[in-house]
């Protein structure tokens, strides 16, 4: 699936859950989508912040939660307290 088609369906995802879309949340997602490797929110942010300074890290994980919630990431539980 092309990476803004994939952006799309979070979008209709997330507004059909009752979740925000704002331009930090769709950078954010198109830094997911950009690669389907692993990542945890440190890294994300990490990753976002190389394409907009002023994305939050409190935005980065209500966005992994979110997304999750929404059934488009799958969080997984490394039992070191991270995702």
């Amino acid at each position: 699936m092309d990476p803004q088609d994939e952006i799309a369906v979070v979008e209709r995802r997330l507004r059909e859950g009752g979740h925000r879309w704002t331009q930090q949340r769709r950078r954010i997602a198109e830094v997911v989508f950009a690669t389907h490797e692993h990542f945890n929110a440190e890294e994300l942010l990490a990753r976002c912040r190389k394409v907009d300074r002023r994305v939050s890290r409190a935005t980065v994980y209500r966005m992994i939660a979110a997304m999750e919630s929404v059934g488009v990431v799958e969080g997984l539980d490394t039992g070191d307290g991270g995702r």
